[in-house]
């Protein structure tokens, strides 16, 4: 009731801090507490295409996409950073997802005629996209998982305008990009997994991470079957009883158990997370996505934004030789 206050009461005293940047893209909104950054079209880098791909799958006649009410809410006891791994490492998904395979496989077979063999090879035809500024992508082969498309829709023109669009960018191989494109990231904490949600996550602590997920849809889709079919594939795949989130979950809190073990000195082995298998070059490879990632945010710890490329290591030693330039050079320093 305005009459209970003091005419010397000010709102604009108690109200909350508002961002110093504000921008939006394609009906999304995004906010820095970051006066200096650059704007938002520049951020976004290479992942445009990525975000305008995972806004056309999902968009009506008109371009226009909605979030289906409701969201889903979790609570990890890990750190955000192995959640980020999760979401484009595909070499988890095959000892993680066991189940899932098997399911999939069972539809397969049903609507192809296919085993499980050809599922678990088609599973190694999987590649990755460096998006710039610390961005990762990963994506699937053409043919896909289940056989009809990450979000239950049958590809259409815009996928073929995008492949044709991602081979100018990256060459031949992206000519094998799935009808489902895969997961990826902008960087620092905005997932797009499975072709069809939204994750938002935030560190609550060094070992919990509050990750929020909504599902997208076309705006004018009428409830009916490819609703019901969009909504019963996220609620298997992505929900908490579904197939692969439990999975997940339970692989992302191992993991940080043992990075907190570091404290006993018997498990100081366990003091690194080596998603690698040894690779020395990056183009094309299972790890890229990984790798750029943690450039990137090892970049914004040891170094003043914006004054280091993380783009253009072709190895650990030039990645060595940049970061010791930047420790070298006074004005650099933090």
């Amino acid at each position: 009731d305005e009459e209970q206050y003091s005419a010397f009461f000010d709102r604009a005293e108690r109200a909350l801090e508002p961002p110093p940047r504000v921008e939006s893209y394609r009906g999304f909104y995004f906010l820095s507490w970051d006066p200096e950054i650059e704007d938002l079209i520049t951020y976004l880098d290479d992942s445009r295409l990525w975000f305008d791909d995972f806004i056309d799958r999902n968009a009506d006649a008109n371009g226009e996409i909605q979030i289906i009410p409701g969201s889903l809410k979790l609570n990890i006891h890990g750190t955000w950073k192995v959640l980020i791994e999760n979401t484009v490492d595909s070499y988890h998904f095959g000892p993680t997802h066991a189940t899932f395979i098997q399911y999939a496989a069972s539809i397969r077979h049903e609507r192809f005629g296919e085993g499980e063999v050809p599922m678990r090879e088609r599973l190694k035809q999987q590649f990755g996209f460096d998006l710039g500024h610390g961005r990762g992508h990963m994506s699937n082969a053409r043919t896909d998982i289940v056989g009809n498309g990450g979000n239950g829709q049958d590809e259409s023109a815009h996928v073929g305008r995008f492949r044709r669009e991602a081979v100018t960018r990256y060459g031949t191989m992206a000519a094998n990009i799935g009808s489902f494109a895969g997961n990826f990231l902008i960087y620092p904490n905005v997932l797009f997994p499975h072709g069809n949600s939204i994750r938002l996550f935030w560190p609550v602590s060094p070992t919990e991470t509050e990750v929020t997920v909504w599902l997208a849809a076309p705006k004018d889709e009428p409830p009916g079957d490819a609703r019901h079919e969009r909504v019963r594939e996220y609620i298997l795949a992505q929900y908490v009883a579904g197939f692969q989130s439990p999975d997940d979950i339970e692989a992302i809190e191992s993991c940080s158990q043992g990075h907190r073990a570091v404290t006993y000195p018997a498990a100081q082995a366990a003091q690194w997370s080596d998603l690698s298998l040894g690779y020395h070059h990056l183009t094309g490879g299972h790890e890229l996505r990984m790798r750029v990632f943690w450039r990137r945010w090892h970049a914004d710890i040891q170094g003043p934004h914006g004054l280091v490329r993380t783009d253009d290591w072709e190895s650990l030693d030039e990645y060595e030789r940049t970061m010791a330039e930047l420790r070298a050079e006074p004005a650099l320093r933090r």
